[in-house]
């Protein structure tokens, strides 16, 4: 069934599979993924540029499933969260190892040199630094094209698509094929990361939520198309939502908004 939904439906197609229960999902552009309680990874829907891990990825030919599967590459590895982009996936594993498939065409997969020429991977595989050492995450987010690593450690790296300043690499714009770290949290520990379309959001120890990248929306949160920060913006902390009188506790991104969950 492709066609438009208006009303919520029953994902009909997991117990086919016999899995344990389903305890996170995460909707790109135009596929989704689940991750059970027993560390297996469901995806579905579209998977022309390898977004679902199934190993196929051909711009030119569409490839629709509409029934959840597993993806095959991550049996019996232990897969705690996952994170969508437009058409790139990433999850972690139990050993805080990253893994990303899907489109690389700006470097969002943070596989630098690991299949020159090549604009998508459909395959699940480790994402590496500049050395080729395998990522280490706690948490990871995916925007339009760039992809958000937070590391065990607090420190928070980013790789993929700059063209608005959305990896928080100031007064560069280039994509980043390798995840790298962004040098304003040097010293202060990160507990959270978020990704829009275009922009980024982190959450620090210190109540700080820290904004980055495409703010001609407002979301940067530091006030409507406001001159130099309405485009390759920040990083910029935003007031409104930032100290212990506020306690951010949550942050989530998505298109052109942001939103803060607070605890006081």
């Amino acid at each position: 069934d492709n066609e438009n939904q208006a009303h919520p439906r029953y994902v009909a197609g997991f117990q086919k599979w016999r899995l344990s229960a389903i305890q996170s999902i995460a909707c790109g552009y135009g596929h989704c993924l689940a991750v059970t309680e027993g560390g297996d990874v469901l995806a579905w829907g579209n998977g022309t540029y390898g977004e679902l891990g199934m190993g196929q990825g051909d711009t030119t030919t569409p490839i629709l499933w509409g029934i959840p599967r597993t993806v095959n590459t991550l049996a019996g590895i232990m897969i705690t969260s996952a994170a969508a982009g437009a058409h790139h996936s990433v999850c972690v594993a139990d050993d805080a190892t990253a893994f990303s498939w899907g489109s690389s065409a700006d470097g969002q997969l943070g596989r630098p040199g690991a299949h020159p020429g090549s604009r998508f991977d459909g395959d699940p595989r480790p994402m590496l630094d500049q050395d080729g050492n395998k990522i280490k995450a706690a948490k990871v987010a995916c925007g339009f094209a760039h992809t958000l690593v937070l590391t065990p450690q607090g420190t928070v790296l980013s790789c993929g698509s700059n063209l608005s300043g959305q990896l928080g690499v100031v007064g560069e714009y280039q994509a980043q094929m390798s995840p790298v770290p962004i040098e304003c949290f040097d010293g202060k520990k990160c507990i959270a990361v978020a990704a829009g379309r275009e922009h980024s959001l982190v959450l620090t120890a210190r109540n700080e939520v820290v904004a980055f990248g495409c703010g001609m929306s407002g979301q940067l949160g530091v006030g409507p198309d406001n001159s130099d920060n309405a485009c390759h913006g920040g990083p910029l902390l935003i007031d409104e939502v930032s100290g212990a009188a506020k306690t951010p506790a949550v942050i989530a991104a998505a298109g052109d908004f942001s939103a803060c969950i607070t605890t006081r």
